[in-house]
């Protein structure tokens, strides 16, 4: 084997598990990873729960401004 097949080989394995790398990162961040904008649901539980008809969290700002408005009615 020479050495330029070598060095694409490693390059090739090195390529693939950064891509496996990557891959683990974003199924942990779409699927495990909560946070606390979305109701601490990860982001597929937030996509499911909006899909559903489940009522869409607001932030603290939001909130605070559509009660001001719904006491003013």
């Amino acid at each position: 084997m020479s050495l330029h097949n070598r060095i694409n080989r490693n390059e090739m394995i090195l390529w693939a598990k950064t891509i496996l790398r990557l891959d683990d990162y974003m199924d942990y961040y779409n699927n495990y990873r909560y946070q606390i904008d979305l109701g601490k649901r990860s982001s597929v539980e937030y996509r499911i729960y909006l899909l559903e008809g489940g009522i869409q969290l607001l932030h603290k700002k939001e909130a605070e401004s559509t009660n001001v408005q719904s006491a003013s009615i």
